[in-house]
């Protein structure tokens, strides 16, 4: 993970992709970033075995209800822009080579806020044209709730120390 990276979200993405008219869905709970940019809302996280891409980070980028730019960065590059109503041409890497792809844009919902939110969206994948997939992504993005307080002694303010009482006998 990368260092500049705080993992202080938990992110729930369910997945589902049609192909051959067989459903395939995967679902996904684990921490990441989420952060506002100028333009829309960032989400990253760590992919796993679960997603099929393991040793691979996932970036979205939200921009509006309008756009969803999908990066991954790992083993199995990808870049694919998610446009409502239009095709774009988008590198993807496998295991058996590079593809450019047709990624069609459907639907994106978009309800991401300062403390999180959803994104859904959907687009079909083509290949010369052909159709390949229909693509449905649910993100839930969630704060972290920070650790539970230990029982073993009082909390210490930011900026105080402890202070150990010496052992009798010392």
């Amino acid at each position: 993970m990368s260092a500049k990276r705080r993992e202080n979200y938990i992110i729930t993405i369910k997945g589902e992709q049609i192909s051959d008219g067989k459903p395939e869905k995967v679902t996904l709970s684990t921490v990441g970033d989420f952060r506002r940019e100028k333009d829309g809302y960032l989400i990253s996280y760590d992919e796993s075995d679960a997603t099929g891409f393991p040793g691979n980070t996932t970036t979205l980028r939200a921009q509006g209800a309008d756009s969803v730019t999908m990066v991954r960065r790992g083993s199995n590059n990808a870049q694919l822009v998610i446009e409502r109503g239009r095709r774009h041409l988008c590198h993807y890497e496998t295991g058996f080579g590079d593809m450019v792809i047709g990624v069609n844009g459907m639907d994106i919902e978009n309800t991401l806020g300062s403390d999180g939110g959803e994104l859904n969206f959907s687009y079909k994948l083509d290949l010369n044209s052909n159709f390949l997939s229909l693509n449905r992504l649910s993100v839930t993005v969630r704060r972290r709730e920070a650790p539970a307080a230990r029982a073993s002694g009082p909390e210490i303010a930011a900026g105080e120390e402890r202070k150990e009482a010496p052992c009798p006998g010392n």
